[in-house]
């Protein structure tokens, strides 16, 4: 039997067995004169617990579900151009891999996490925004602190969330979304979601996209099963498949020519909610499985590359109060088992957690949130991780500082890489990063809203490639400014912003801006609503990049790509249940690259349809 099938089965008998053990407190007979008179237990819908998915972060920064039909996009990374805090590696093909990281930090210093759940490669450190499609999520923000969705605490190292969208409702939903480009793109992704009664609800979708350009396929299969097994203990189980398949054409020469990448992921994640009287969750468990089997093969030299990953992790989270305090704990353990034509031999890392956290409100106006933790891989020393947040709030006014401490091992390509003359370093020291960051927030009229901050990162040891080996730098730091406001009139909401480099050693770009307006209002006699949004991007130059696959790692090549002008827009009408809309990347047809060897050359034109067929 396969692990897959064996968590299959343990999953289904765990559910089962719970089952039967609070059906059986329910029939259990005794005399009357016996028995005293209880007060009937509490009947619990998931309609009751829904608050634990919907539950938006505290953040200016997320980007809804519903935004989309106001955002041009072709994946997640699309999301993040009015965000001055991220940064996108994109090899600007329909199919090519994606990464973004926080600002000026290569991608593997990022985390991503779904549904709280890690989803960073662990053989080369980052995650492909390509594996989960915008359409599936109720929302994607940037380090969201505390939200009410769910057990999540604040992490004290730069991360990017993603939440599943939880459609609870009785009747069938049935969505379908279809694209067209040019150059013969297109991609149907298509959503069924029913609640069979008060306690069960089941979701299925999936995602097929094609270019014809790079022989590009991709397809992605996503699923979740929520069942309340009784007022006290809520399960959720999560299941995603990803197949990518696609030509990477160098138009521009570089040393290792057209390769093609194929990547079949596929992960199993199964929570347990434990709940208290008014269905706020007070300790959970989660498992997961995940594997990954990945393949290169170049042209010009015939070699072929292949790459494996199993994943196993189970946590363990739970809060106390301690007087006027809440106290978060979570452990988890995980450990990965790695192998393919880039190592000597099979490795296996088994890596484990431990943090607490605690906040307090002070008078209403002053909220603190501490954390300390350690996280430890196999072989290394323990390393302690920490965080501070101070906030002072009103109704029109935020004043926040947050200082953080953390550690990022090197993954396995970093330490044990041997392929083609391209080498780990066993001995890889572990980065440590400091982080600070001051942010102040402005509501002072109710049509308009902004933010300033000031964030500076230390990061000591940093593991960086050369393009032959991987080593540990010198220490580096940098600072930047970044702002963000918005103003609204009537059916039009204009949205500005941008960061600029204080000083230090930078990697994406020096200084950029950005602005966002969007309209919304009813045609025809209210029968028909009518959207249009616009983004100028405007970026000023950044450190040229350059991509080793064999090594599957980003390194600086020296020199600066120039600035460059992006503008993008949508229009769409709604009727009814269908949102009829095209949309444009790069209008103003500006060439220009990121990776070098990887150029965009066009205009990127897409038509579609979503639709609502059952609701």
């Amino acid at each position: 039997m396969s692990v897959k099938s064996l968590l299959l089965v343990v999953v289904f008998f765990s559910l089962t067995f719970a089952q039967m053990v609070v059906d059986s407190t329910d029939v259990k007979v005794t005399p009357d004169s016996l028995v005293k008179k209880k007060k009937k237990t509490k009947r619990v819908t998931l309609t009751e617990v829904r608050p634990l998915f919907d539950g938006m972060p505290d953040t200016s920064q997320a980007v809804t579900f519903k935004a989309l039909e106001t955002i041009g996009y072709q994946g997640v990374s699309d999301l993040f151009r009015t965000n001055p805090e991220i940064q996108t590696y994109d090899f600007l093909e329909m199919g090519m891999p994606r990464f973004a990281s926080a600002l000026h930090l290569w991608p593997e210093q990022t985390s991503y996490f779904k549904n709280d759940f890690l989803l960073n490669d662990p053989l080369n450190g980052r995650y492909n925004t390509r594996f989960v499609f915008p359409d599936g999520l109720a929302w994607v923000a940037s380090a969201p602190w505390n939200g009410n969705y769910s057990f999540q605490t604040a992490e004290p190292f730069p991360a990017i969330y993603l939440q599943s969208r939880f459609i609870l409702q009785e009747e069938p939903y049935t969505r379908i979304m279809y694209r067209e480009g040019d150059f013969a793109y297109t991609d149907l992704d298509i959503t069924f979601a029913r609640q069979f009664n008060s306690k069960t609800a089941l979701q299925l979708g999936g995602v097929n996209r094609d270019y014809a350009l790079n022989y590009y396929r991709g397809m992605h299969y996503r699923g979740q099963l929520i069942h309340l097994l009784n007022p006290k203990m809520l399960f959720r189980f999560f299941y995603h498949k990803s197949s990518e398949n696609v030509n990477f054409l160098d138009y521009f020469a570089t040393e290792y020519g057209r390769f093609r990448y194929n990547e079949v992921r596929e992960n199993l994640r199964a929570r347990l909610f434990f709940l208290d009287d008014s269905q706020k969750v007070n300790g959970q468990i989660d498992a997961s499985f995940e594997n990954s089997r990945r393949k290169y093969v170049f042209a010009e030299n015939g070699l072929r590359m292949r790459l494996r990953f199993d994943r196993y992790s189970v946590a363990l989270t739970r809060t106390l109060q301690l007087g006027p305090l809440p106290l978060f704990l979570k452990s988890g353990l995980r450990q990965v088992k790695a192998w393919g034509s880039s190592y000597s031999r099979k490795y296996t890392d088994t890596e484990a957690d431990f943090s607490g956290q605690t906040r307090a409100f002070l008078f209403s106006l002053l909220h603190v949130s501490a954390r300390l933790g350690l996280q430890g891989l196999w072989g290394y020393a323990l390393q302690p991780n920490s965080l501070l947040a101070v906030k002072f709030k009103n109704n029109r006014m935020s004043v926040g500082w947050q200082g953080a401490s953390f550690a990022r091992f090197p993954t396995i390509n970093e330490r044990f890489l041997t392929y083609q003359g391209l080498n780990g370093l066993p001995g890889l020291q572990a980065e440590r990063h400091f982080n600070s960051t001051v942010d102040l927030r402005l509501k002072l009229f109710p049509w308009s809203s902004a933010r300033l901050g000031l964030t500076w990162r230390r990061i000591n040891d940093e593991i960086l490639f050369s393009g032959k080996r991987f080593y540990n730098g010198q220490d580096r730091n940098f600072s930047y400014i970044f702002g963000r406001a918005s103003f609204k009139y009537r059916p039009f909401v204009l949205t500005v912003g941008g960061q600029s480099g204080l000083g230090g050693t930078l990697i994406g770009p020096d200084y950029s801006a950005f602005a966002h307006l969007r309209y919304a209002g009813r045609w025809y006699q209210d029968r028909v609503l009518i959207r249009a949004s616009g983004t100028l991007q405007w970026s000023g130059p950044s450190k040229k990049i350059a991509y080793q696959p064999y090594a599957e790692s980003f390194y600086l090549i020296g020199g600066k790509w120039p600035q460059r002008l992006l503008i993008h827009y949508k229009i769409s009408a709604t009727i009814k249940d269908a949102i009829f809309f095209m949309e444009m990347d790069n209008a103003l047809g500006e060439q220009y690259q990121i990776i070098r060897g990887y150029p965009e050359l066009y205009r990127r034109v897409r038509f579609g349809l979503s639709w609502v067929l059952w609701n």
